[in-house]
């Protein structure tokens, strides 16, 4: 017989998944940030550069990056989730429009999100070596022209991996970013995080990428 604690744990197990799902599509799909709809209003965002508090400043830092690469989408490779609290990683990447069908160059993240209830998370850890971080950042920057090409943005997402089934998209998913037609100053540099706390040992005239 399933006991009530165990229906309450797969109750939250399934509630929790319906978020991520959500979250993920939003954001590593979309490109979007919708922030204010997946994290609570305390919410904290955290990475080795600087750290975020609250929806706003969350959405505000997701926004004005992803402006700023928006070739950039993430496949996800795996995901756990255990009580309250979900891991997954993911491989950043972007599709080769210079040389069409080519290689490319990725970087993965470790994402740890803890759950705060409603749909919405409390926390977010971000984690990725940033070797791998800069060498992505030197691919793209060399085939950045193509993703706005004639003044239109190109916001092609054609490589999901093999990974994980439900975030692999099928047919024909065209991205919407939610910084679309907004006046977003995008950041280019760590010296363009102009909030949040930002970690007094960078040099922040460094690229983020």
């Amino acid at each position: 017989m399933t006991s009530s604690i165990e229906r309450d744990q797969s109750d939250l197990t399934s509630e929790l998944m319906s978020a991520l799902v959500a979250l993920w599509y939003e954001i590593d799909h979309h490109g979007g940030a919708g922030a204010s709809e997946f994290f609570t209003p305390d919410a904290e965002l955290r990475f080795s550069d600087a750290v975020f508090h609250g929806a706003a400043e969350i959405e505000q830092f997701l926004e004005r990056t992803m402006a700023y690469v928006p070739g950039v989408y993430t496949a996800m490779m795996w995901y756990s989730i255990d009580g309250d609290r979900v891991v997954w990683k993911g491989m950043n990447w972007a599709d080769n429009l210079k040389e069409p069908g080519g290689p490319k160059v990725g970087f993965e993240t470790i994402q740890l999100l803890e759950y705060g209830g409603d749909g919405k998370f409390k926390s977010e850890e971000d984690w990725w070596v940033m070797f791998e971080m800069q060498r992505f950042g030197a691919w793209y920057n060399t085939h950045s022209e193509h993703y706005r090409a004639d003044g239109k943005l190109e916001l092609s997402r054609k490589d999901w991996g093999p990974w994980v089934d439900w975030a692999r998209p099928q047919g024909e998913h065209p991205a919407q970013p939610s910084w679309l037609g907004k006046d977003v100053k995008p950041i280019l540099s760590l010296k363009d995080i102009d909030f949040g706390v930002r970690n007094p040992g960078k040099d922040y005239g460094e690229h983020i990428s």
